[in-house]
C-alpha cells in the first residue's frame, strides 16, 4: 500500500506532455524498509518518537500524506544531536562550517576525496579510502534554479519565490555530482507547501491539526479543495485564489466522547509558539466566538485581507460538522472526515477559542536530483555506477517523481542514508 500510494502520488504530467513516475525499485525499498528505518533509530540510535521507544500510538497523517500512518518524532535540534553523539561515539570526525566545493577522483574514475572550504576562506582537503556519500539536500532555497528547470508549475514560480528551507540547501551537491559526469532524473519539477507562511514562506506562525480535521477556506470563509488531497493539488488549488493567499480553521486538539473539537487555547502551539504569541505578532486570529473571530479578521495578520463574517464561518463549519457525521464530503470528497467543531460549547468555555491562521504555498521539497540505485549507489548518465560515489536523501532523484507524500521526506533520508552507509563500508 505505501509502495503504491508513493507511485500514484507522484504521477504526474508535466507542461510539456510528458508523465513522471517513481522508480518502481526506489520506491519499493522505501516502503519496504521504512517501518524497518523507525525501529533501528529507536533501538540503535536510541532516537525517541513522542511516546517515547517504539511506534507507540502516535499514528497521525501529515498534509499530503494520503493515509495515518506517520510517527511522531524528535525535532531537528535534539535529533541532530542524537545522531552527532552516535557518530562520535563511532570515532567520526566532524567538520563544521565547512564547504564542499568539488568532489576528488582518481586516474580511474573512483571518488576518492572532496575539497572544501572553510568559512574563513581557508582551504582543507578530505581524503576518503572507500569514497564519498552526498547528503547535501535539494535546492529549494535556490529560487533561480528551481525556474530554470522548473516544467511543471510555470508562472506560479519566480526566481524570487519563498521557501521553506533553510538557506543552504542551494543545489551544491548535485551541480558537484554532475560535474564528474554523475546522471540526475526529475529536476523539472518541486513540490510547494501549501501551509507556509505568507510573509516569511516558512512552516512557522500558524497553527492547523491532522489533514483529516482541517478545514480550509477562501477570503470569503468558502471550503475551496478536498483537504486530504496531495500537496501539489492543494497548492495550485490555493494558488487561483486572491494573492495565492487561503486560510485553515483550527479549534483545538482535544475531542469530546463524540469525537467533536473542544476548542484553541492561547496557550496551543505549534513548532515552540503558542497561538498567544502569533496573535500578539499579528501572524493569527483568535476569537473565543465566530462573531468575535470574524471581527478581529478585519486587523492585519500574514497581509491578508479577508472578507469572513460570522454567518459564513458558522455555515462553513456546521455543513463540515455533517459531512463528518456522514462521514461524505459532498463539495470535494474529502476520504477521511473528523474533528466536528463543537461551536455551541466552545463559544461557552471562557477558556476556549477559534484561530484562523492566513496560509500561502512556498517552495518545499526538490523531487529531483542526482540519480541512484537501490544501494544508493550515484548513477552516471549512462546508467553506471560511479565508483566510490553514494547519495541519500533530498540530493537525489527518482523516488518521489511528480509530487512527494507528507512524511516521505524523513523516511527517506534514514532508508537511503542507512543503505548508502551500509553500502559504502561494504
Amino acid at each position: 500500500l505505501h509502495m503504491w500510494h508513493i507511485y500514484t502520488g507522484g504521477l504526474r504530467q508535466m507542461n510539456d506532455g510528458k508523465w513522471v513516475a517513481s522508480d518502481i525499485d526506489l520506491a519499493r525499498t522505501l516502503a519496504e524498509n521504512a517501518l524497518g528505518t523507525y525501529e533501528w533509530c529507536v533501538d540503535s540510535l536510541n532516537v525517541e518518537g513522542q511516546y517515547g521507544k517504539g511506534a507507540g500510538k502516535s499514528l497521525f497523517t501529515v498534509l499530503g500524506a494520503m493515509w495515518p500512518r506517520t510517527h511522531k518524532f524528535m525535532t531537528s535540534t535534539p535529533l541532530i544531536d542524537t545522531l552527532k553523539k552516535a557518530a562520535e561515539k563511532e570515532g567520526v570526525k566532524l567538520y563544521t562550517e565547512v564547504a564542499a566545493k568539488s568532489l576528488i577522483t582518481d586516474e580511474n574514475g573512483k571518488v576518492v576525496g572532496a575539497n572544501c572550504e572553510k568559512a574563513d576562506g581557508t582551504k582543507v582537503t578530505v581524503n576518503t579510502k572507500k569514497g564519498v556519500i552526498l547528503t547535501s539536500g535539494g535546492y529549494g532555497a535556490n529560487p533561480k534554479m528551481v525556474k530554470e528547470y522548473d516544467n511543471y508549475w510555470g508562472d506560479n514560480l519566480t526566481d524570487h519565490t519563498l521557501t521553506t528551507n533553510v538557506g543552504t540547501n542551494t543545489g551544491d551537491g548535485i551541480v558537484m555530482a554532475q560535474k564528474i559526469g554523475a546522471g540526475t532524473v526529475g529536476l523539472d519539477v518541486v513540490q510547494l507547501m501549501p501551509s507556509s507562511s505568507p510573509i516569511k514562506g516558512t512552516m512557522t506562525d500558524g497553527i492547523w491539526g491532522d489533514a483529516s480535521q482541517q478545514i480550509w477556506i477562501d477570503g470569503e470563509g468558502n471550503r475551496f479543495v478536498n483537504e486530504y488531497a496531495e500537496r501539489d493539488v492543494l497548492a495550485k488549488a490555493s494558488l487561483a485564489l486572491d494573492n495565492g493567499i487561503f486560510y485553515i480553521i483550527y479549534a483545538g486538539k482535544d475531542v469530546n466522547e463524540n469525537g467533536e473539537l473542544q476548542g484553541a487555547t492561547l496557550e496551543d502551539g505549534l513548532f515552540g509558539t503558542t497561538v498567544q504569541s502569533m496573535v500578539d505578532n499579528g501572524h493569527v486570529w483568535y476569537g473565543s466566538t465566530l462573531k468575535e473571530l470574524a471581527e478581529n479578521s478585519k486587523t492585519s495578520a500574514g497581509g491578508a485581507a479577508p472578507a469572513f463574517s460570522e454567518e459564513a464561518l458558522r455555515a462553513t463549519i456546521e455543513k463540515y460538522n455533517t459531512y463528518v457525521a456522514n462521514q461524505k464530503d459532498d463539495d470535494f470528497g474529502k476520504e477521511v472526515l473528523a474533528g466536528a467543531i463543537d461551536i455551541d460549547a466552545i463559544e461557552n468555555n471562557p477558556d476556549a477559542g477559534f484561530v484562523i491562521s492566513p496560509r500561502k504555498a512556498s517552495i518545499h521539497h526538490t523531487m529531483g536530483g542526482v540519480q541512484i540505485n537501490t544501494n544508493a549507489e550515484v548513477l552516471d548518465e549512462s546508467g553506471n555506477a560511479i565508483d566510490g560515489l553514494w547519495a541519500a536523501g533530498e540530493v537525489t532523484g527518482g523516488i518521489h517523481a511528480g509530487n512527494r507524500l507528507g512524511g516521505n521526506a524523513v523516511a527517506d533520508i534514514f532508508t537511503f542514508g542507512h543503505i548508502a552507509g551500509a553500502s559504502a563500508a561494504q
